[in-house]
């Protein structure tokens, strides 16, 4: 029954995905300019806050994946 529909449905599914997608590519462009500025470069590693806020990352991080970790180990245990 659904075999008549699957071009069309397979058709509508790309569609929808590309209405969705396609307006994030200028966005996309403008990323990639922006990052080989070597001035955001140097505003990024002046900015007094980059080493908390790498440490917060870190700290984040492995507390994140110990935790993870810890539930995978309880759940296989048990």
């Amino acid at each position: 029954m659904a075999a008549p529909l699957r071009y069309p449905l397979i058709l509508l599914a790309w569609g929808t995905m590309a209405a969705i997608y396609l307006p994030l590519l200028p966005a996309a462009g403008e990323l990639v300019g922006a990052a080989r500025s070597p001035a955001h470069w140097r505003a990024l590693f002046a900015d007094p806050q980059l080493g908390q806020a790498l440490a917060a990352t870190l700290v984040s991080t492995l507390l994140s994946v110990g935790g993870a970790l810890l539930i995978a180990l309880t759940v296989v245990a048990a």
